[in-house]
């Protein structure tokens, strides 16, 4: 079957060598779209005009991240990229600063998306249209971005991920047409003219117990005080960790397997611990004082993986022809500590995939954390014969 999506990764050192061995992999499908991911060892700025240089005529866009998808595994200090072909239909707004994103500016961007691809906003729907949202992770606002696009575009599969640094946790970038901008996000509407299917997985089960918070600043997504105890303390404390070890190494936080989850309606959603900030327990998401919390604890991460994915790729009603992932560089973390990156990999893209590990993973227009989420696309699906053609009229 040809090919209408390509995916591609370098592990180049040199920028420009990077993007020229992207666009050498991604050229035979004449993209209309690109989307890439790069480690912080490339300049934003760099890499946001070599990739529109590279492809010109196609709607480009890409983030900052902490690790990279791409042949087949997992890597830190690269670049990967996925590209649509001219079948595709896209249209990509920047938001340039994530964190003054207001509830209000959701139709207006909406209808700038809509009407990029020649559409009404009443008239996008959900087997043939998909929002990509790539946002900084680190200055808020990005939970807000997701709720509006949610409310406005409901049953519209939202998903993508949250810019991250390579764990420096200091500052994120997306860019969009050539254009970088740091603490910035870019929304992108896509009509990929083939079946594709959304999905997220994870390896948590619920405990039994629960934590209430006591003190939090939501804004800053800080917890203060868990059951009315030092919130690092506390989490400790249900986590078997040392207070001192988690001060002196913050990664333990994120590879070790116990987190914390937050009921959403019916379902419940993770909020991974990130840092430990004095006291405060710094999470992946805001959490208000007054809610409760659940202890979770991770099981196989691998075999988890393994049967989501697989599941995805079954639901999809087409032959798979690519993924676009977003992972939690948390679940890296835990791979690494376990020997398992290599194992994880495997599971993670059993068919061509490009991706980004990030600092929260987005699907159906909710923030999540220690969770893969992504797209599978397939093959396109020939169009049923006319009934008189069938017919020899």
């Amino acid at each position: 079957m040809p090919l209408s999506i390509a995916v591609a990764a370098s592990v180049e050192s040199a920028t420009p060598d990077a993007v020229e061995e992207i666009r050498r992999s991604l050229a035979p499908v004449n993209p209309s779209l690109v989307v890439v991911f790069h480690s912080t060892r490339h300049a934003a700025e760099q890499v946001a005009r070599l990739v529109r240089d590279a492809f010109p005529g196609a709607t480009t866009l890409g983030c900052s991240t902490t690790g990279e998808i791409g042949d087949g595994r997992l890597r830190r200090g690269a670049m990967s990229a996925m590209a649509f072909g001219r079948a595709a239909r896209a249209a990509v707004e920047a938001i340039p600063d994530v964190a003054s994103w207001r509830y209000e500016d959701g139709p207006a961007l909406l209808s700038h998306l809509a009407a990029g691809i020649g559409a009404a906003p009443t008239r996008l729907r959900p087997d043939r249209h998909l929002l990509i949202v790539l946002a900084d992770g680190l200055s808020g606002g990005d939970e807000l971005l997701l709720t509006s696009l949610r409310e406005l575009a409901p049953g519209l599969e939202v998903v993508g991920g949250n810019a991250a640094d390579d764990n420096r946790f200091e500052q994120t970038w997306t860019f969009c047409n050539g254009v970088a901008s740091p603490s910035s996000g870019v929304v992108a509407l896509v009509e990929p003219g083939l079946p594709f299917h959304a999905f997220a997985v994870h390896h948590y089960q619920l405990r039994g117990e629960k934590l209430v918070v006591t003190r939090s600043d939501p804004a800053r997504r800080r917890v203060g005080e868990l059951n009315g105890f030092p919130a690092v303390d506390e989490f400790c404390r249900v986590a078997a960790l040392d207070p001192a070890d988690v001060r002196a190494d913050p990664s333990i936080l994120s590879s070790q397997p116990v987190q914390l989850a937050l009921r959403a309606g019916m379902d419940w959603v993770i909020r991974g611990a990130m840092a430990a900030r004095g006291s405060d327990l710094v999470l992946a998401g805001s959490v208000e004082e007054g809610a409760i919390l659940e202890v979770v604890e991770g099981g196989d991460l691998v075999g988890a993986t393994m049967d989501g994915v697989d599941h995805a790729i079954q639901t999809l009603d087409a032959p798979p022809q690519a993924m676009l992932l977003f992972d939690c560089g948390g679940r890296w973390n835990i791979a690494a500590r376990s020997h398992l990156t290599d194992e994880l990999a495997a599971a993670t893209c059993p068919v061509p995939a490009a991706g980004m590990a990030t600092y929260g993973e987005m699907c159906r227009g909710r923030l999540l954390n220690y969770t893969l989420t992504g797209v599978v696309f397939g093959h396109p699906v020939p169009a049923p014969a006319r009934r008189g053609a069938a017919d020899g009229e």
